[in-house]
C-alpha cells in the first residue's frame, strides 16, 4: 500500500510555534511531491495567507485548500479547482443575526476579511489594515460587511474568549443551512451546509482517481474532523483535541516538534505502511 495524497492542516499541525513550516516538515513534503505524491495544505486561513506560507516553505506546487474548505486551488498561484462558499442570502441572514446580537464576527472573501463588533481576543486581535503576513486586508465596516462581504463570502467566523458566547452564537444560527466547527477554543467557524475540508478532499481525490486508503490527513481541531474522515490514514497531532485523536489511526508528535515530518518520513518516504 502506498500514499498518493497527503492533506495537512496548518495551525497546530504543520506550523510550529513560530507559525511557519519547519525546515524538516518542508523537506519531507517536498520529497513526497518529488515522488509524485499530491500534497494539499488545508487551512481555515484565507487563500492569500496560505499561499504565502506555501511559498515561504518551498511548497508552491501544493494544492491550496483555504477558508476551511470553501475554496480549492491547483497551486498557490491558481487556478481555482473548486468553490464551495456561502450563498449570499444565507451569509447575509447569518451576519445580520450575529451583528445585531453584538457578536464579534468576521467574513472571509478572497482578498478582504470584513469585521464587525470587533473586541480584543487573546490570540486573534485583528486590526484594520493589512494582516501580519501582508496578504489580506482587514476592513472594519459593518455596511461593507453586509453589502460586499456577504456577496462573496467563503466563510464566517465568530471570536470570543467566553465559551458561553460561542454557544450563544451557534444558537443564533439555528434554522439556517450552515455547518459549524472550531479551529481553536476561541472561535466558531461557519460554512455552507456540507462544505468543509473533507468534502473538498474527497472531491479532489475522486477527480484524480485516488482511493481513500491512499490518502493521509493530519489535523488537530474539530474543523479537521471531516478531513480525517475522508482519509484512510487519519493522523492526529499529539497536541490535538480528544475528538480528533479518537478518529486517528496514527498519533504524530506535537506540531512544534515537526510531527508531520516524523510520520511522513516513516510511513510514506520509508514505506512503513502495511
Amino acid at each position: 500500500m502506498s500514499i498518493r495524497l497527503i492533506a495537512t492542516d496548518l495551525d497546530g499541525t504543520l506550523l510550529g510555534a513560530d507559525k511557519e513550516v519547519s525546515p524538516r516538515n518542508a523537506r519531507a513534503l517536498q520529497a513526497c511531491m518529488a515522488r509524485g505524491v499530491h500534497v494539499m495544505l488545508a487551512s481555515g486561513r484565507s487563500l492569500n495567507a496560505v499561499a504565502r506560507i506555501a511559498e515561504r516553505a518551498g511548497l508552491t506546487g501544493a494544492r491550496i485548500l483555504s477558508s476551511n474548505g470553501a475554496r480549492l486551488d491547483e497551486t498557490a498561484r491558481g487556478p481555482i479547482l473548486l468553490e464551495d462558499g456561502l450563498e449570499e442570502s444565507v451569509a447575509r441572514e447569518a451576519a445580520m443575526r450575529l451583528i445585531s446580537a453584538g457578536v464579534y464576527v468576521e467574513c472571509y472573501s478572497d482578498d478582504v476579511i470584513y469585521m464587525a463588533n470587533r473586541v480584543p481576543v487573546k490570540h486573534h486581535n485583528h486590526q484594520p489594515g493589512l494582516a501580519a503576513d501582508g496578504a489580506t486586508l482587514f476592513v472594519e465596516d459593518e455596511a461593507r460587511f453586509l453589502n460586499e462581504g456577504t456577496a462573496h463570502a467563503r466563510k464566517l467566523i465568530v471570536f470570543s474568549d467566553d465559551p458561553r458566547r460561542l454557544e450563544r452564537a451557534r444558537a443564533l444560527l439555528c434554522g439556517l443551512p450552515l455547518d459549524c466547527s472550531s479551529s481553536d477554543t476561541d472561535n466558531l467557524e461557519i460554512l455552507a451546509a456540507g462544505a468543509g475540508k473533507g468534502r473538498a478532499l474527497t472531491w479532489y481525490a475522486e477527480r484524480m482517481n485516488i482511493a481513500r486508503d491512499e490518502i493521509m490527513a493530519f489535523g488537530d481541531q474539530t474543523n479537521d474532523l471531516s478531513l480525517m474522515d475522508a482519509a484512510g490514514w487519519p493522523v492526529a497531532m499529539d497536541n490535538a483535541v480528544d475528538a480528533v485523536k479518537a478518529r486517528a489511526r496514527l498519533i504524530a508528535p506535537r506540531h512544534d516538534q515537526s510531527g508531520v515530518a516524523a510520520i511522513v518520513e516513516k510511513y510514506v518516504l520509508e514505506g512503513g505502511l502495511k
